[in-house]
């Protein structure tokens, strides 16, 4: 009975913090596609500490930090940048507009 109990509480606790994510609003606009033409107004000015260069032989990717979203993970990024951690490892994944995937090729 008490098993029963809690997990009927959990699943209406989570049913509720699912609901509530949903903020509403208009949905954010769809990304550009290659033929799109960005014009000045599209760009806004990154502060440079939240700014991250990445030069690759396929040419440069600037990616903007986010530390009000993600503070933890924004530091660890810029210690291991700091550090040359990234320095000549491959990239196993990219999504335009998404997400980039790199990490330690010997898991270490």
């Amino acid at each position: 009975m008490t098993l029963t109990f809690a997990t009927a509480a959990a699943a209406l606790l989570l049913a509720g913090a699912a609901t509530a994510q949903d903020a509403g609003g208009p949905p954010p606009p769809p990304p550009p596609t290659p033929g799109t033409t960005i014009t000045q107004t599209d760009w806004r000015t990154v502060a440079p500490e939240n700014l991250l260069v990445i030069d690759t032989s396929k040419g440069r990717v600037l990616v903007e930090l986010t530390p009000e979203i993600a503070p933890l993970h924004v530091e660890r990024v810029r210690l291991l940048a700091r550090n040359g951690f990234f320095d000549g490892l491959l990239w196993h994944r990219v999504i335009d507009w998404f997400m980039a995937q790199t990490g330690d090729p010997l898991g270490s």
